[in-house]
């Protein structure tokens, strides 16, 4: 009698503590309708986030919601198949006979998977960042600039804000490097966590085109080796040919003004002091050089010039690029 009253305890107890235990792991779990106001992975409330925003005004939400989530859920599995195919195959127990269909297997898998990400992209709105590719002028945290002239090599580090066009951009710093520092002192303007994203664009003389399409694919090789600022750099799209520029003046020493035209398409007046400034400034920028000043002046009634011609020269000397400009006079 007593062994089988304590029996029926047993199970009486079983029974309670078994469904009180299943009554609290019930009260743990969220309901349906919480799973369905809810989304707790992050990463799929992100990209439904961002394919919501990217909708037309009007867009229903709904289908495009759905539509992200059956995607992403299709992904995350083939992941785990990829990664247990994978695993299968580095088996040191894997008999030769097996590991054809295996490789088959996990090919098709991975072609699956870019398959329905693509799918996805086109869902969410999304146009996805290339290795190197193009980024917004107006994102850039650094522009730099390298110049291939004649014989010598000019790295320039561009002002803020920037022009989508490099060669309306002025420099905040230009130097000369030898040729075999270029990446070098690319490298070195890059550092710091403030220096991305970053464009780097390239321009040369027509005799230094290979020299500058060289280091543009050097540096493509670099970055690419560094996983971390593939989609960090711009490398431009083409190299621009720098061709000579002329730039005609007009000066009258009575009134100390300067006539600037520049390659005929422009022109304004100014003092000879501002526009000696000014030149200052055009050295050192980006696509400017090889350069052609066209000086012609007038005499005042004492047949005083304005001495613009003598100041442009030791302008020039000062600058460090008098190999890439030239003076004429003209009577």
């Amino acid at each position: 009698m007593k062994i089988r009253m304590m029996t029926t305890a047993v199970v009486f107890a079983a029974v309670v503590f078994g469904t009180a235990g299943s009554a609290l792991a019930a009260e743990d779990e969220p309901t349906v309708l919480e799973r369905v106001r809810k989304v707790e992975d992050p990463e799929l409330a992100e990209l439904i986030r961002i394919a919501v925003e990217n909708l037309p005004a009007d867009s229903p939400k709904g289908k495009v919601v759905r539509l992200v989530t059956e995607k992403y859920a299709q992904i995350k599995l083939l992941n785990e198949k990829i990664n247990q195919t994978e695993k299968k195959l580095g088996s040191k127990n894997l008999s030769d006979s097996v590991r054809p269909e295996l490789v088959i297997a996990l090919a098709s898998l991975k072609a699956e998977s870019v398959s329905i990400i693509a799918e996805l992209r086109e869902t969410m709105g999304i146009v996805p960042s290339t290795p190197l590719g193009p980024k917004k002028t107006e994102e850039l945290h650094t522009w730099i600039h390298v110049d291939f002239l004649d014989g010598a090599i000019r790295l320039c580090n561009l002002k803020r804000p920037f022009e989508n066009d490099v060669c309306k951009n002025n420099s905040a710093d230009a130097k000369f490097v030898p040729s075999e520092r270029v990446k070098e002192g690319i490298k070195q303007l890059l550092e710091g966590t403030n220096a991305f994203p970053a464009r780097i664009t390239f321009a040369a003389m027509p005799s230094e085109y290979d020299h500058a399409l060289a280091l543009r694919e050097g540096l493509k090789s670099y970055f690419s080796s560094q996983k971390d600022l593939l989609h960090k750099i711009d490398l431009g799209s083409r190299i621009h040919i720098l061709e000579p520029q002329t730039v005609r003046i007009q000066a009258a020493n009575r009134q100390k003004e300067v006539y600037l035209f520049l390659g005929g398409r422009s022109h304004r007046e100014v003092t000879l002091e501002a526009f000696l400034k000014a030149s200052d400034h055009n050295l050192s920028d980006p696509c400017i050089l090889p350069l052609v000043f066209t000086v012609e002046e007038y005499s005042d009634q004492r047949g005083s010039s304005s001495g613009l011609t003598s100041k442009l020269k030791k302008l020039v000397e000062e600058s460090g690029v008098s190999d890439w400009v030239t003076i004429e006079t003209e009577e």
